[in-house]
């Protein structure tokens, strides 16, 4: 047969790389469900970490607000710097800061500033009592925004928005400004709160947070698994019957059950296409149309040649018998005998190739390679014979009229394809071997017999064959006789009569 290659298919041999479509469901459903889990994950310690610093700054404003309230900004301002004779307030306030610090939770360490002549900030007053305490009048190089606006009259206490970090630890800053009675700022109180408390809780919610992503990842497995199976098995049933039917096995009838409409309109499709394959199947030869499915290329014109041998059936008085019934009692008769026919043909690998009136056309050889395609049409001729005589007796039995069949065959060399134009092709042979073949069955009219094979066909035949040489016959159109002889039938019937 002859077959244009596509560029646009692939090699129905050619498997088609790539994930799988159970994998890549799976992997999807499950990039999905971490994406998520780990979202609301990380949102959630976001807002506990955001939750969680607003507290403490909440607590360090407080802390700080209140320090203020209990220094007495007066006294604060007596304070002399002269670091040789500190005078009894900066001895008080010292005592003062120490107690603060005690009373506040997690605090690290309570001070004061005030401004030089410069506008710098200087130390006054220190908590600490180690030896890397801050001294009076020591200008504080580090100041920050918050510590510049505490010094503002508004009396408000101002906190760090971001933890600082030395060797010490990590804590949060806040200030709030010592105001006088005239309303001065004489200067401001800083409080420092160990943040050492939060980080912990903040790294504790991280954790539980990603324990709970796993966690809710892995109780998410089993819902997973029924997703993608609902969604992967009935595709993969489905590739299967499409695997069936580019090997042209349309004999399934299963019909794939899924709660998913697009996959039921998918298994509808698929199932049209069956039956429309099966109607397809009905018009021209079954090898040639499996050939065609599932070798995923395009039929186009040409032929070539071949060895066939070729079989001719017709009707004996079919002509009369068309004057006498009634046309639909007539076609339903000659189905019954035509599917006979065909069944005996197809039981020995033949390929009928059409139906001409009364009469069938059929080959061997083509268009798949049968090694002894005349013993297997002879076969099939015999039984042909059998079968036609069988029906004929019950029909007889049931009143009904019979038809005795005529067969030729010959073997020989004829072209073998695609005929016809490119909208339009027909699978069929040409050539002499089909006139001989015709007209060796035409023959059987003559010495009143039932099955006729020329020479060709009888040397390639096997001891098991009974055949009778009638005499040389010069056919019309030929110059030159041919042996034609009578198949009578084989002496070792092989063939398996549970299939027929």
């Amino acid at each position: 047969m002859e077959l244009a290659a596509d560029s646009r298919q692939p090699h129905p041999r050619e498997r088609t790389r790539g994930i799988g479509l159970r994998g890549a469901v799976s992997l999807f459903l499950m990039v999905i469900v971490i994406i998520s889990v780990v979202a609301v994950t990380l949102v959630t310690y976001l807002q506990a970490r955001r939750l969680a610093r607003e507290e403490i700054r909440e607590r360090l404003l407080t802390a700080a607000g209140t320090a203020a309230l209990i220094i007495d900004a007066e006294r604060h301002a007596k304070i002399s710097f002269d670091k040789k004779q500190p005078n009894a307030e900066y001895k008080a306030l010292q005592a003062q800061l120490r107690e603060i610090q005690k009373r506040i939770p997690d605090a690290r360490y309570v001070y004061t500033f005030r401004l030089n002549k410069n506008n710098k900030m200087v130390f006054v007053g220190d908590s600490d009592e180690s030896q890397f305490k801050s001294h009076l009048g020591e200008v504080y190089a580090h100041e920050t925004p918050a510590m510049r606006a505490a010094f503002v009259s508004d009396a408000k206490p101002r906190a760090e928005s971001e933890f600082a970090m030395d060797r010490w630890g990590v804590w949060l800053s806040g200030y709030a400004p010592l105001v006088k009675r005239n309303g001065v700022v004489e200067g401001i109180v800083g409080v420092d709160i160990s943040a050492k408390q939060v980080l912990e809780l903040e790294k504790q919610y991280l954790f539980v947070g990603l324990i709970s992503s796993l966690l809710i990842s892995i109780g998410l497995m089993p819902f997973l698994y029924y997703a993608t199976h609902t969604v992967t098995r009935p595709l993969f049933r489905m590739a299967a019957e499409l695997h069936r039917l580019r090997d042209f096995d349309l004999n399934s009838t299963t019909f794939i059950k899924t709660r998913i409409r697009e996959l039921n309109e998918l298994n509808n499709a698929l199932e049209a296409a069956r039956v429309g394959l099966r109607s397809f199947k009905k018009y021209i030869p079954g090898d040639v149309a499996s050939q065609l499915v599932s070798s995923q290329v395009e039929a186009r014109l040409g032929a070539k040649k071949r060895e066939i041998t070729l079989l001719f059936t017709d009707f004996e008085g079919f002509t009369t018998l068309g004057e006498k019934l009634p046309p639909d009692e007539l076609v339903q008769l000659l189905n019954i005998y035509f599917e006979a026919i065909t069944r005996a043909i197809e039981q020995y690998q033949g390929t009928v190739d059409k139906f001409i009136g009364d009469s069938v056309m059929a080959f061997w050889n083509a268009p798949s390679d049968i090694p002894n395609h005349p013993e297997l049409a002879c076969r099939a001729a015999i039984r042909i014979a059998d079968r036609i005589k069988a029906l004929n007796n019950e029909h007889t039995q049931q009143g009904s009229v019979g038809l005795n069949i005529r067969i030729g065959l010959h073997t020989g060399i004829a072209m073998v394809g695609n005929i016809g134009h490119e909208g339009r092709l027909s699978y069929t042979a040409i050539g002499d071997a089909v006139n001989m073949a015709s007209r060796i069955e035409a023959l059987n009219k003559k010495y009143e017999t039932s099955i006729l094979i020329s020479a060709s066909t009888a040397e390639r035949l096997g001891a098991n064959f009974q055949t009778k040489h009638l005499e040389d016959v010069v056919l019309k159109g030929k110059s030159k006789s041919v042996a034609v002889y009578e198949l009578r039938g084989e002496r070792i019937d092989p063939r398996d009569e549970e299939s027929a």
